[in-house]
């Protein structure tokens, strides 16, 4: 693999609140070279996306951030705002509909994205560059768009364009937060591989968030499993999937329901319990609680990561099948 581009170590984010301290990301490792794709998965609460909003100072006051992020050998963490929006890095949020100012024109956002870091950039110039940026995404009829309002455009459309404005300044690196939601299976498909097709064309160091392992599975080229703000198991896609050390993977997995399946032939199997509290943090493994293979072990200290084949996990007993 190529060196990283993007290198995170030690992570922590945590939420100040009236009833204690909210532990959502408690101390993560990840890297992401030239032209990979990281996708990171887990339920929702495991700390995914406050992980990506961190790398980006998108998180209110109240939030506490350590660790290091390095991108491109220079650390961001400590970057101002300013210089996190002009820098070589995108994100492409879920739900696009709350991503576009819906007083704006889809060509004024692009102009006003555009001179983040050519504030001089004629009109002219910005509507042929986002008319251009808009075809790139196979947006059809890409310069009609320009005129077209978010609330005239369809979901699948608006996360084309939110996808095309995110390319607006050149990144390196592009994160896309579950991108896919709320949308129809067809239209789903079609955004993967328009992601997929990106990140050869221009090179891009993609990270992948979701709570699909099997759909993320389809373009990453590494997996990390999330829950409860920590990594429970990473390693390549392939390796992760198809023989995952992690219980909590194995139940990710085995809760997805196969093609063909209906409930008259048969229950989901759903995982019991639900994701811990993130503000009363047991000294434990967080899985155990809801792993049919614990033992009073799990619950006296999280995990440390063991290795095998290049596999990453957290876990006493690997192997064990639920």
């Amino acid at each position: 693999m190529d060196r990283p581009l993007l290198s995170v170590s030690r992570l922590r984010v945590s939420f100040a609140g009236p009833s204690g301290e909210l532990q959502a990301v408690r101390g993560l490792d990840f890297s992401v070279a030239r032209g990979e794709c990281l996708g990171i998965v887990g339920e929702s609460g495991s700390g995914k996306s406050v992980a990506a909003a961190a790398l980006f100072g998108l998180l209110g006051r109240d939030a506490r951030v350590s660790g290091s992020a390095r991108l491109d050998g220079a650390e961001i963490l400590q970057a101002s705002a300013r210089e996190r929006r002009r820098s070589r890095m995108a994100i492409v949020f879920q739900e696009p509909s709350r991503s576009f100012d819906p007083i704006c024109s889809i060509g004024k956002t692009f102009e006003e994205t555009l001179r983040v870091r050519e504030p001089r950039l004629p009109s002219g110039a910005c509507r042929e560059r986002a008319a251009r940026l808009l075809a790139e995404a196979q947006v059809p009829r890409a310069a009609e768009r320009l005129g077209s309002f978010p609330h005239q455009l369809s979901g699948g459309l608006l996360q084309r364009i939110a996808i095309a404005l995110a390319l607006a300044n050149d990144p390196e690196l592009l994160v896309a937060d579950e991108p896919t939601t709320a949308l129809d299976v067809t239209i789903q498909a079609q955004l993967l591989a328009l992601l997929a097709e990106l990140r050869r064309e221009r090179r891009l160091a993609l990270v992948l968030i979701s709570h699909d392992l099997p759909l993320v599975g389809r373009i990453a080229d590494r997996l990390m499993v999330m829950y409860s703000g920590l990594a429970m198991e990473s390693g390549s896609a392939s390796e992760v999937l198809e023989r995952p050390r992690s219980p909590y993977t194995r139940a990710l997995l085995d809760a997805m329901p196969s093609p063909g399946s209906h409930y008259s032939r048969g229950p989901l199997r759903a995982i019991a319990g639900s994701v811990p509290d993130p503000r009363a943090v047991e000294p434990g493994c967080p899985f155990a609680p809801r792993c049919p293979d614990a033992v009073p072990g799990c619950l006296a200290a999280v995990p440390d990561l063991a290795e095998e084949d290049g596999v990453l996990y957290r876990c006493l007993f690997p192997g064990v099948k639920p």
